[in-house]
């Protein structure tokens, strides 16, 4: 995976999760609210102020989005290295992939075997 396509997850990821949750925090917030309706401000004789609903909707949004935002970097960079290094292992996981134990005494033996075979005087 290229650093731009990786860069790229790394945002669509972080971004998605927190205008899900940034969203569905605004809605209920704003619907609170609404509900509410401090000194008639949202809706009245002449009705829905609609401009002011919109206020408060982004008003809840944007810090809301900013902050999951920056606080989902850290996971999502963590779970994108993570399945990076994996997929790069050919699926297999990081214990799979330490090398096995060194049979010293068959490794000694091909050694002396291939040495045998380039000097024909030197024997077992």
């Amino acid at each position: 995976m290229k650093t731009s396509a990786w860069a790229r997850a790394v945002a669509a990821s972080a971004g998605s999760a927190a205008s899900a949750i940034g969203g569905a925090t605004a809605t209920v917030m704003t619907w609170f609210e609404m509900r509410l309706n401090p000194s008639g401000i949202f809706h009245g004789p002449a009705g829905t102020n609609w401009s002011f609903v919109w206020e408060t909707w982004i008003s809840w949004f944007l810090p809301t989005f900013g902050l999951v935002a920056v606080l989902m970097l850290p996971l999502v960079i963590r779970r994108l290295y993570r399945l990076r290094s994996v997929s790069t292992a050919g699926g297999r996981s990081m214990g799979e992939l330490a090398a096995p134990p060194i049979d010293l005494q068959a490794h000694r033996s091909r050694a002396e075997q291939a040495n045998v075979e380039r000097d024909p005087r030197r024997s077992p």
